[in-house]
């Protein structure tokens, strides 16, 4: 029996089986079977041979790499998580190939704007676990069907690498001093990131509509920032983040954690600087509750917004918190700038690109061409007809590659609202993630023509009058 521990990278084995033998006639059999096992950050290659002779034994991967050639352990790097063969030779014998051995889990990050930018492009799965009565969280409750894994290998079909799950916890949290999460919620959550993973994407999970308007337990409203008010949301908000973290601890860097989603007073204002101070005070929180749980999130991805998420606001005062770790935090903003044309639908046509660039350049200057990356967490424009939608593709073309160029990877905000108008930002089918209709279609074409292919964003013209 001959060993081979080939350290392939944070990889993982899922099975594999004696393969066909190849065709090399007048030789004998190189007997026995190829069995791939796990071993820690390893995979072990064992062959049962029964031959003479002290032949060394070659072993080479489909995916490249050198030669594992004779009886001593040599290193080979997985450059991705993919499917593998191994073939086994020894000189004077019929060689033996592997079956596909199905090879998951982490793949080897190098940096995390390599990380993140391997994604290319996401997409939301909006109004969905974040829905909610009252804060009575619902699935179905506005009017989305259950998330099925239909829906995420048809969104990874489409040319998305990561999802967004935006989660509102809302009443799911139990009363203090323990606050305990609801487990049927909290295991629907991992559920349907389980759903992700498995169509091979990146996703994100965080604390969404608990925060809204500061109308919630959430709160950075001015009378909210000391005392007692304050003490007792830092024990929630720590408490969710540690419970979270503990549930899906095991979890492989596909999960990232997102600290909130558009926090601030409910006024869509840029706030006061106390305000602007108390994001940066909970995005520590964040960080310290989540890598203090350990396991896998002693080194997980983990995202930062600024107040509101507004590109500005953020360029001016968020403070990325201290890490234990380097390089694994990611920085978000949204857009849906002007809101008239992208949110409501209210104005028919954009042409007024310095507002992308006004809004992208200064976040591009102060993270992106320092090596920290950055995603447009929620961004798209709503659906209108006519010339509407033909300004409405050209701002999708624009926008997507604006960010693109900036190294920023953008996700499209999906409500699975379709029709006409205000908030109406549907493209994919809750069925089955295939393009609502043909305007869809198109809508997704130029978005993934500007994260994939090399072009000028000059060469984008608006609409002919």
């Amino acid at each position: 029996m001959r060993k081979i521990l080939l350290l392939l990278l944070s990889a993982f084995l899922i099975f594999s089986c004696p393969g066909p033998e190849s065709e090399q006639e007048g030789l004998p059999d190189l007997s026995g079977n190829i069995t791939i096992t796990p071993n820690g950050g390893s995979i072990g290659v064992t062959l049962e041979a029964n031959y003479t002779g002290d032949e060394d034994i070659s072993y080479q991967w489909n995916e490249g790499g050198e030669a594992l050639n004779g009886s001593t352990a040599k290193t080979y790097k997985a450059t991705a998580v993919g499917t593998y063969t191994v073939t086994v030779s020894a000189e004077g014998y019929k060689s033996k190939t592997s079956e596909a051995v199905a090879v998951t889990g982490d793949a080897p990050v190098t940096s995390a704007m390599d990380f993140v930018m391997a994604m290319k492009i996401g997409w939301n799965l909006g109004n969905s676990l974040d829905a909610h009565n009252n804060m009575s969280p619902g699935e179905t409750a506005w009017g989305n069907p259950i998330v099925t894994q239909a829906l995420m290998n048809g969104v990874a079909a489409r040319g998305f690498g990561a999802v967004r799950i935006p989660v509102t916890w809302g009443n799911k949290i139990g009363p203090a001093p323990d606050y305990t999460i609801d487990a049927a919620w909290m295991a629907r959550v991992a559920e349907v990131a389980g759903y992700v993973e498995n169509a091979g994407m990146k996703a994100i999970i965080n604390i969404h509509h608990d925060g809204a308007d500061s109308s919630h337990w959430l709160s950075v409203k001015t009378t909210d920032l000391e005392g007692p008010t304050k003490e007792a949301m830092d024990a929630k908000f720590t408490a969710v983040w540690r419970q979270i973290a503990t549930h899906f601890k095991d979890h492989g860097n596909f999960l990232l954690f997102e600290a909130f989603n558009e926090l601030h007073d409910g006024t869509w204002g840029d706030g006061n600087a106390a305000q602007r101070s108390r994001i940066n005070e909970l995005d520590q929180i964040f960080v310290d509750t989540v890598r203090d749980v350990g396991g896998k999130n002693a080194e997980r991805f983990l995202v930062i917004p600024g107040w509101v998420t507004r590109p500005s606001v953020t360029a001016s005062s968020l403070i990325l918190p201290t890490d234990t770790v380097e390089d694994r935090l990611i920085v978000t903003i949204h857009f849906y700038e002007p809101y008239n044309f992208a949110g409501s639908g209210s104005q028919h046509k954009w042409v007024d690109t310095t507002t992308v660039q006004n809004n992208f350049n200064p976040i591009r200057n102060k993270y992106t061409s320092r090596g920290v990356p950055v995603i447009v967490g929620e961004y798209g424009a709503v659906n209108q007809s006519g010339d509407g939608f033909l300004y409405r593709k050209y701002y999708m073309e624009y926008v997507t590659k604006h960010a693109h160029d900036c190294k920023f990877v953008p996700f499209y905000w999906d409500n699975a609202g379709f029709g006409v108008g205000s908030e109406k930002f549907g493209l994919l089918r809750r069925s089955d993630g295939s393009a609502y209709d043909e305007s869809a279609q198109q809508i997704l074409d130029v978005m993934m023509k500007a994260v994939n292919q090399d072009y000028l964003i000059s060469t984008i013209t608006p609409p002919s009058p």
